[in-house]
């Protein structure tokens, strides 16, 4: 009974989504508009109890591709013996970042969410965690929140630890907001993995000579 409104600007079928997660009810609304503008259609079967499927179709002219060149510097820092905390909802998400940093040889600890978060991080030794990727949209606490019951925590760790926000929200006052938080810095998704490296060899301390085997 939903289905003839989800492509309506700020419509939700289910607003509890929303609550958890975040979100304005605009996505299903920017694909239809992106797909017709492209001169094509969207659709969407769904079942209550067993999920919904969307489909598009649009006509495109095959074009030959040439490889993009890039002015990457293919830099991985040298990470052995750091330790950084991935929060991050997905589990996806986790695995996909723990592939690309696999040869910083870094050892990552993982959390689901903010909650997880702080607690692994208050359980920590002093000085433990280099970095924590911190994503921003999480359920239960979310990133902005963790991030400030982690900078009140009274260990001398918790205000100095880089915290970096991971979103794919890159507007200006998101970026402010992150600051805010208590976040040192921001990357916003998808992932620039040079970004990454840069950021990991800077906020962990890795000179020169160290960041130079090639991706």
């Amino acid at each position: 009974e939903q289905m003839s409104r989800l492509f309506l600007a700020f419509e939700q079928a289910d607003s509890s989504i929303a609550a958890r997660f975040g979100g304005t009810g605009l996505g299903l609304a920017i694909s239809q508009n992106l797909v017709q503008q492209m001169g094509g259609v969207i659709l969407v079967h769904s079942a209550p109890g067993e999920g919904s499927t969307f489909t598009f179709t649009i006509g495109m002219d095959r074009a030959e591709c040439e490889p993009e060149e890039t002015d990457s510097d293919g830099i991985v820092p040298d990470l052995t013996g750091r330790h950084i905390l991935l929060v991050e909802d997905l589990a996806i998400n986790r695995v996909i970042l723990t592939e690309l940093l696999a040869d910083t040889h870094v050892e990552i600890d993982e959390a689901e969410d903010g909650l997880e978060a702080l607690e692994k991080f208050e359980n920590s030794p002093v000085n433990h965690y280099d970095l924590i990727f911190m994503d921003v949209q999480m359920p239960n606490v979310d990133g902005y929140e963790a991030t400030r019951r982690i900078r009140i925590l009274p260990r001398p760790d918790s205000a100095t630890v880089p915290i970096i926000a991971m979103t794919a929200n890159a507007y200006r006052e998101d970026i402010e907001q992150a600051r805010k938080a208590g976040m040192n810095a921001h990357l916003a998704k998808p992932i620039d993995v040079d970004a990454v490296m840069r950021l990991l060899a800077e906020k962990c301390g890795v000179g020169e000579e160290q960041a130079t085997r090639p991706r």
